[in-house]
C-alpha cells in the first residue's frame, strides 16, 4: 500500500462519525482545561493583591508604631522632668522672697544677700540647662494661655487688661506650660467711667431739647 492510498485511509477514519466525536471530546476537554487554568489564575492574582494589601498595611502600621514610639520618647525625654521641676519652683519663690527681705533689712546683711543671689542664681541657671523659661507678664497685655488673674485694680495710666503687678511668677517647659503667672490686671477706673457716662448723658439731653 502506497502513501496516497494510507492518507486516504487515515482521512476515511477520521471523517467516521465516533472519531468526529471523540475529536469533539478532545476540544471539549482542553477548552475546559484552558477556562480551569485561567480561573486559577484569576483566583492567583486576586490572592497576590490582597496579600500586597496586608503587606503595605503591615508596613504602615509599623511606621506608624515606630514614630508613636520616637514621639513618646521625645516627650518622655522633654518633659519628663516636670513634675520634679515643679516641686522645685516653691523653693526658687521662696529664694526670691528672701532675696527681698534681706535687701530690705539693711548693710548689716549684705553677705546674706550675696549667698541668696548666689543660690538663686544657680538655681535659675540649672531650670534654664533644662528647658525652664521665665514668662513675661508685667505691663504686658492680660494671656489667658498664661496669666491667671487673682486681681483687678482700677488704672488709668495704663490700656485696660494689662499686666500691672505679678503676684507668683510663671514659667514654660520648652515652650509647654509649666505654671501660670499669678497677676494683677488694670481697669478702667470707675470714676472715669461714671464720668464718661455722664458727659454722654448731658450731651444726650442737651441734643433733647435742643430738637
Amino acid at each position: 500500500m502506497d502513501e496516497t492510498e494510507e492518507k486516504k485511509i487515515t482521512t476515511e477514519e477520521e471523517a467516521l462519525p465516533e472519531n468526529i466525536d471523540k475529536k469533539t471530546e478532545d476540544i471539549d476537554s482542553r477548552s475546559v482545561s484552558f477556562e480551569g487554568m485561567k480561573k486559577k489564575l484569576e483566583e492567583y492574582e486576586t490572592e497576590i493583591k490582597d496579600l500586597k494589601d496586608k503587606y503595605l498595611r503591615a508596613l504602615a502600621d509599623q511606621d506608624n508604631f515606630r514614630k508613636r514610639v520616637e514621639r513618646e520618647k521625645a516627650e518622655l525625654f522633654n518633659y519628663g522632668l516636670t513634675n520634679f521641676i515643679k516641686e522645685l519652683l516653691p523653693i526658687v519663690d521662696n529664694l526670691e522672697s528672701a532675696l527681698i527681705e534681706a535687701q530690705k533689712s539693711g548693710n548689716d546683711s549684705t553677705a546674706m544677700v550675696e549667698g541668696i543671689k548666689l543660690i538663686l542664681s544657680k538655681f535659675n541657671a540649672t531650670l534654664k540647662k533644662h528647658g525652664v523659661q521665665e514668662i513675661e507678664a508685667l505691663n504686658k497685655p492680660f494671656d489667658p494661655s498664661l496669666h491667671e488673674a487673682i486681681a483687678r485694680a482700677e488704672r488709668n495710666d495704663v490700656a485696660p487688661m494689662t499686666v500691672v503687678a505679678e503676684m507668683e511668677r510663671g514659667y514654660l517647659l520648652k515652650g509647654r506650660i509649666l505654671r501660670p503667672s499669678k497677676v494683677v490686671v488694670a481697669v478702667e477706673s470707675q470714676k472715669k467711667q461714671d464720668g464718661g457716662n455722664s458727659e454722654v448723658k448731658e450731651n444726650s439731653e442737651g441734643g433733647v431739647e435742643n430738637g
